[in-house]
């Protein structure tokens, strides 16, 4: 695993030897193993099917005959659409090439949302932060790539969505430089999109076992009295990051797609 092998290139000896404590238990939150091995099921794959699973429940269990809002799933819901609508995808892409899209904003929010905070949850067997992996953020990433390539052909036509990659204005000498430049450009700041959210689910999680492994390190049980605390800080601040990361995620998405269909702005 080569997760397994930056931690035994940085990480103390002395931590990833102490087997059957807290601390590895934080490790193999961020290191995937397979439950069903002939149905190719994961436990990262259990933790991404229980979040659906959850949306879907809350989906079902939300009023949607009524004209107003009537409960706390729905106006949850709601005023959740309408976050994302008008804070989000409207501004980056007008309100009439973004309507259509609002279920693939919303759902992405969601699920990313609802995977970030199920994954810090110590959950038996398949506890673990799917968002921490590079694979399922690249996937996420994926479809946002191939939606902005096909909506801005779509909007603009092959010619104006390649266009794109020529800037107006640049000398001749460095055209060809400066078209390359783009070209990569493009598919890099999408690629940033899954290495950001991995890094910041991983990295919250291991500063946690960081926390907890002091205690194992120094085999002193006064540490817990700064560890433990530490800990609880940090897994606060993980649920505001698990927040923020869903929203620039979406954010970013919605711009990029909204970049290609209207480039003029």
């Amino acid at each position: 695993d080569p997760f397994a092998r930056v931690l035994e290139a940085t990480m103390p000896i002395a931590i990833l030897e102490a087997a059957g404590g807290p601390f590895d238990y934080v490790l193999h939150h961020n290191m995937d193993a397979p439950l069903f091995t002939a149905v190719s099921v994961t436990k990262f794959t259990a933790n991404m099917m229980l979040s659906a699973l959850i949306l879907i429940g809350l989906v079902l269990l939300t009023n949607k005959k009524s004209v107003v809002p009537v409960g706390f799933l729905r106006t949850t819901f709601e005023g959740l659409y309408t976050f994302i609508r008008d804070d989000m995808v409207y501004p980056a892409m007008g309100e009439k090439d973004g309507r259509p899209m609002m279920p693939y904003f919303l759902t992405l929010f969601s699920f990313i949302l609802t995977m970030n905070l199920v994954g810090m949850l110590p959950l038996p067997v398949i506890g673990g932060a799917a968002t921490s992996q590079l694979s399922l953020t690249v996937v996420l990433a994926a479809s946002v790539l191939l939606l902005t390539i096909g909506m801005g052909i779509a909007k603009t036509g092959i010619g104006g969505f390649f266009g794109h990659f020529v800037p107006s204005g640049v000398p001749m000498a460095i055209l060809p430089l400066i078209v390359v430049i783009e070209f990569f450009g493009f598919f890099v700041k999408h690629a940033v999109l899954a290495v950001r959210l991995m890094a910041n689910m991983l990295g919250g999680h291991l500063v946690v076992g960081a926390f907890i492994g002091m205690i194992v390190l120094f085999q002193s049980y006064a540490m817990a009295g700064f560890s433990v605390p530490m800990m609880v800080f940090v897994n606060l601040l993980e649920i505001l990051v698990a927040f923020i990361q869903a929203y620039v995620f979406t954010l970013l998405s919605a711009m990029f797609i909204g970049g290609t269909m209207h480039p003029d702005h």
